[in-house]
This record gives C-alpha cells, structure tokens and sequence, in this order.
C-alpha cells in the first residue's frame, strides 16, 4: 500500500498514533528498574503458545548450567575476572538474580530473562490486563505498557558473554 492511500484511509492523525504504538512496541527499552527476575518456567504458561518455551528448551542456553563442572561455580575466568556462572545463569550479581543453585534454582542456565531482562512487570502487566473473562485489553495504552515490561531488543545484552574476550573455547564446549 502507496503511502498516499495509507494516509488517506487512516488519516493524518491515525497514521500518527499508529506510528507512535508502533515505535513504542518494537523499540521497548529495557524493563522497569524495580521489576524482579522470576525464572523462565513462570514464562511457560503464556509463551508455549506459538513454540517460544519450546524452541528454548531445545537451545544450549537452557542447559548450560550443568555444562559447569563444580570448580567452575567459583572460578574467575582469568582473561575477564568475570565468574563463570555469570554467563551459565540469569541476573547474576543482580539483586533478586542468580544467587546459587539451591537458593534460586529457576535461574540456573541462560533463560528467557538473560535477553528480556527481569520479568515481573511483564507478569503483572499480564494479570492486570486480563478481565475476568480472560480477554485481553488491547487498547493502545495497553500495548505500550507490555511492551515497556519486557526487553523487546535483547541483542545489546548477548554481547556481555558472547564476545572474543571471553574464554569459552579455552574451557572447552
């Protein structure tokens, strides 16, 4: 569609607001700052639909973790001086991040919140949007405040592990 008749069928001002949810959606910065990490199976309930869950869990990052030998729960790399749990963990040296495997076990391995950030804000987001009837508001208020709950550009953050100064091909695969 000509960007003539676009505007002619949405007019100035719906190809503006459009624009402006748009950008709002695909732009998302990263979640707010007092949202929590609450592990990658409380994403589960929502995004099995489409085969998101699934796709991870067949990924290396969903069983990295184990991938660690016991020496290696405590070990500097000594190129970084990074530990390597926090590139086999989610929200290490975070607050309500990877503290150790008996203490919050649901953020061992590389999950969902290790690209989207933290996820409670987009948990509450979910419980507040729906009715009771289940159905989901969709108003463009709506939208911008799920986008704004979760990390829609998550590349910036696969860098902080995924980067030649790492020594990942030094510990082996």
């Amino acid at each position: 569609m000509s960007t003539r008749r676009l505007v002619s069928a949405l007019g100035l001002g719906g190809l503006a607001a459009a624009g402006i949810l748009l950008a709002g959606v695909l732009h998302a910065g990263p979640p707010p700052k007092d949202a929590t990490y609450v592990g990658s199976k409380k994403c589960k309930a929502c995004h099995m639909k489409g085969e998101i869950y699934q796709r991870w869990e067949k990924m290396p990052h969903a069983t990295n973790f184990a991938k660690l030998k016991k020496e290696h729960l405590t070990m500097k790399d000594p190129k970084t001086g990074k530990m390597c749990v926090e590139c086999h963990s989610t929200g290490y040296g975070e607050p309500s991040g990877f503290k150790s495997a008996e203490e919050t076990p649901d953020l061992t391995n590389v999950g969902c919140e290790s690209c989207h950030g933290p996820g409670s804000a987009h948990i509450e987001w979910v419980k507040v949007a729906e009715n009771k009837e289940g159905v989901k508001n969709k108003t463009p208020e709506a939208l911008k405040a799920l986008a704004e709950s979760i990390d829609k550009n998550p590349g910036s953050r696969c860098i902080r592990c995924h980067n030649p100064h790492n020594s990942y091909e030094e510990y082996g695969k």
